[in-house]
């Protein structure tokens, strides 16, 4: 493929507040390498097309390929963009103003006897960001993508991979005693940990200055040089997901190769781009409808037993390729990733 033609994927939250003046300042910086592609509704991409209609004359050339899709779409669509990108740009920014803290140590390392009936933590950004984190590391394609955020905003990013990143299997030797090493987080915020993988992190100034735009600029195309680099001498690809397979989306009642590990499994009633969480090894879908008549009505209402998440944001599976009713139930809660199992029409934590 030749230096101009590259696809370089621009994805950020899908419903956050329009970053107009970024997506052209990326498509002007990175041009010699080709279009840069973003994903939104048919509202984005006319606003967009307004901002640029109104820009000085003289003003850089846009190569801006703008991808329409519905929020319903979305998720298929993103794959399919990451799919054929070969370098994607990864906007972090705060889904309010700010980034939420963690206030005192109890908030950020709770106390062993405490940890499991402590809060859960929001740590970052919109859930579809996340979601998009997800998706890239099933695509194989985090070493090929660059986070980019707000220089302010950088410290706070590396912390909450690093944090994320954490085995919170153990516990901490404290001198208040035995401590969490973090504090109860979300199944979707822990895909932030996937990205200490990733190519890099190039973070902006608001200090608009012709020398920072121009380092800006400058380290931007380092770092895209050094991802479609990996590209082409194949980084990035295990052999346990073939990279010509069908994307992980949609149900099926064949068995497909499916992430984490490549196995195949039947996911036959759940869109797989729904699932954050995939369960190891051979499997096959239980219908939820199949799955809450093994229960009780009391605790169908009581949901997940570890985070009270509603029934139905639990998968439910039994390994092997075949029904088998011997075969225990088994069932992994998508909001807090907990193992569970159907013993005497209770869900109980494995």
């Amino acid at each position: 493929m030749m230096a101009g033609s590259r696809r370089i994927l621009y994805l950020r939250p899908f419903r956050s507040e329009p970053d107009h003046h970024l997506i052209v300042a990326l498509s002007a910086i990175l041009a010699k390498f080709g279009s840069l592609v973003a994903v939104g509704t048919t509202e984005a991409k006319n606003t967009l097309q307004d901002y640029c209609e109104q820009r000085e004359t003289g003003s850089p050339p846009i190569n801006i390929t703008f991808v329409e899709c519905t929020y319903e779409e979305w998720k298929r669509v993103i794959h399919h963009e990451i799919s054929t990108a070969d370098c994607v740009l990864l906007y972090i920014a705060p889904k309010e103003d700010d980034f939420p803290t963690m206030k005192g140590r109890e908030a950020a390392f709770p106390r062993m006897e405490r940890y499991y009936s402590s809060p859960f933590k929001d740590l970052v950004t919109g859930s579809g960001l996340l979601r998009e984190v997800l998706y890239l590391d099933r695509l194989q394609m985090i070493e090929r993508t660059i986070i980019i955020c707000n220089e302010e905003d950088t410290s706070y990013i590396e912390s909450m991979i690093a944090l994320t990143s954490t085995n919170t299997l153990f516990f901490m030797s404290t001198a208040q005693g035995p401590r969490a090493p973090t504090p109860r987080l979300w199944a979707l915020d822990r895909q932030l940990a996937r990205l200490r993988h990733a190519a890099g992190t190039v973070p902006f100034t608001s200090h608009d200055t012709a020398s920072i735009r121009s380092r800006f600029a400058s380290n931007l195309r380092r770092q895209v040089k050094r991802a479609i680099k990996r590209q082409s001498d194949g980084h990035g690809r295990t052999e346990a997901m073939d990279p010509s397979a069908p994307l992980p989306i949609n149900v099926s009642d064949d068995p497909r190769r499916l992430p984490p590990d490549g196995e195949l499994k039947i996911v036959s009633h759940t869109n797989v781009e729904d699932l954050i969480v995939i369960p190891n090894g051979e499997i096959m879908e239980v219908p939820p409808r199949k799955a809450q008549d093994m229960l009780s009505g009391r605790a169908t209402r009581k949901g997940c037993p570890t985070c009270k998440g509603a029934v139905e944001r639990i998968f439910f599976y039994i390994y092997g390729l075949r029904w088998n009713p011997d075969e225990h139930v088994r069932a992994k809660c998508q909001r807090c990733t907990s193992y569970l199992m159907i013993e005497e029409r209770r869900l109980i934590e494995v």
